[in-house]
C-alpha cells in the first residue's frame, strides 16, 4: 500500500492496447472511449447518426457544425444543446 506522502497508486492496470497506466476502473472506461472507441451512435428526433472518429484529427466531429471532440460523450452532450 502506498503511504500518504507517496503519490504512486497502490493498484494500477495497464491498457493491453496502448500500454498506458490506468489507475481506476472509471479511468479505464474514459481511456477506452477517448483512445480506442472508433464510432459512436446518437439518436435525435427519430434519426440515428453513426459518427466515426476522424482519422486525421482523431476526433469525433459534429455533423452539424464540425466541432471535434476526443471523448464521444462530450460530442453526445454537445449534440443535444
Amino acid at each position: 500500500m502506498a503511504s500518504v506522502d507517496d503519490p504512486t497508486p497502490s493498484t494500477s492496470n495497464v491498457c493491453s492496447r496502448s500500454g498506458c497506466d490506468i489507475v481506476l476502473k472509471v479511468s479505464e472506461n474514459y481511456h477506452n472511449r477517448v483512445y480506442h472507441q472508433e464510432t459512436t451512435r446518437i439518436e435525435l428526433n427519430d434519426v440515428t447518426y453513426t459518427i466515426h472518429r476522424d482519422l486525421e484529427s482523431k476526433k469525433f466531429v459534429c455533423p452539424m457544425c464540425s466541432t471535434g471532440y476526443n471523448d464521444p460523450e462530450r460530442l453526445r452532450v454537445h449534440f443535444f444543446f
